[in-house]
């Protein structure tokens, strides 16, 4: 009798991948979910609100915030969003506070958010209301962008001012970020920069990542990011991550999420660290990343063997990789939620993995040591 034995086989160099390095960190505390927020304050991060469709109990709409901090790799929940449960809301942060609003259910109302008092307040009402539209910040002034137009937020003087219309024609589930003095919009594939002491847009480098929309971006050390997102209308989903350098008008693609790709995840920056968390792509996810653009996965003119087979299995798999690796790094398996579902330290060359409790379906294998994410390959369980 003749067996075939298919064996996934994956030789990994430094000259085979981009920069950055992916860690997976302490998943949300709440339920999975897409379509929420995210953003930043001082060296804490925040998501919250989103919804997920629960079969039998219809669509679920979410108002918790959670409060991350990076040091200590742990979350704590915060006040409840005033407005209460919503998703598809904006979020920029000015000085020491969030501003977040323009949802599905008010496109005109936002509120500020204090971390120190705990405290939503409802401030001044947009002029122009709707939902999925994109912000950024810069100074004491939020830009929220919806179609054709340009609202400007003072925060000092708690008024809105309308700047006029956005050549860019900003479409819903686009994404925006700000760089120092500019801010940033892409949508429908096309990347808009604008000066707010002028008024004025200028197009920048088209985008060339797969993704057409519902991606999350924030910006790092004078660079900005683009992750994820829909590849078609909804489906599929994407893992990838972009690097905008404004002084070079360029695009580099860098290393891939290691777990699910997504869409309508949510993201933030702390000093120099991205991290993207939330999102769907059928499975609504809780599961939280850290992106440091400045390492790379791998050791420089290192490489590692990593085999598992069978694969596609139906009961288990063996492991196969460097015997380097023995004592330091951790074989983890997780879902398309991101959910770790296995986990085993590598003590041998060999590793054997029971997967026979698993449902049908795929999975991913992570190599991970103190240095983060190694390699990646996707298993599937008949």
């Amino acid at each position: 009798m003749k067996i075939s034995l298919f064996i996934s086989y994956v030789l990994i160099g430094l000259s085979g991948f981009s920069q950055g390095s992916w860690t997976q960190k302490s998943s949300l505390p709440g339920e999975g979910r897409h379509r929420g927020t995210g953003f930043s304050i001082g060296n804490k991060g925040y998501f919250g609100l989103g919804h997920y469709n629960s079969g039998p109990n219809g669509n679920v709409v979410k108002a918790d915030i959670w409060e991350y901090d990076p040091g200590t790799d742990s979350w704590t929940q915060k006040a409840d969003y005033g407005f209460g449960g919503t998703y598809g809301a904006t979020a920029f942060t000015i000085g020491q506070y969030a501003y977040v609003g323009a949802h599905v259910y008010a496109g005109d109302q936002f509120y500020k958010f204090d971390p120190i008092a705990n405290v939503w307040t409802l401030i001044a009402t947009a002029p122009i209301g709707g939902s999925e539209t994109s912000s950024f910040a810069i100074d004491e002034y939020g830009y929220v962008l919806h179609f054709n137009n340009v609202l400007r937020y003072d925060s000092n003087a708690d008024s809105w001012l309308d700047l006029g219309p956005c050549p860019a024609g900003v479409s819903s589930w686009s994404t925006a970020f700000s760089i120092e003095d500019k801010g940033y919009v892409l949508t429908q594939g096309m990347l808009y920069e604008y000066k707010p002491f002028s008024n004025s847009w200028a197009l920048r480098a088209p985008f060339p990542g797969e993704a057409q929309g519902g991606s999350a971006s924030f910006s790092i050390n004078g660079k900005g990011y683009v992750f994820g997102g829909y590849i078609q209308f909804l489906n599929p989903t994407s893992r990838q991550i972009w690097e905008f350098d404004p002084l070079t008008n360029s695009w580099s693609q860098n290393q891939d999420l290691p777990g699910a790709s997504r869409r309508f995840s949510a993201g933030f920056s702390i000093a120099n660290k991205g991290y993207i968390g939330t999102g769907t792509n059928g499975t609504n996810m809780k599961d939280l990343w850290e992106f440091d653009p400045l390492l790379s996965s791998f050791e420089e003119n290192s490489y590692t063997s990593l085999e598992i087979y069978p694969n596609p299995t139906t009961n288990s798999v063996k492991v196969n990789i460097d015997e380097k690796l023995i004592g330091s790094a951790i074989i983890t398996i997780t879902d398309l939620a991101g959910k770790t579902v296995l986990q085993r330290a590598v003590t041998e060359v060999n590793t054997h993995l029971d997967l026979s409790q698993f449902n049908a379906g795929t999975y991913f294998c992570l190599i991970s040591n103190s240095g983060g994410i190694i390699s990646t390959e996707k298993i599937i369980k008949h």
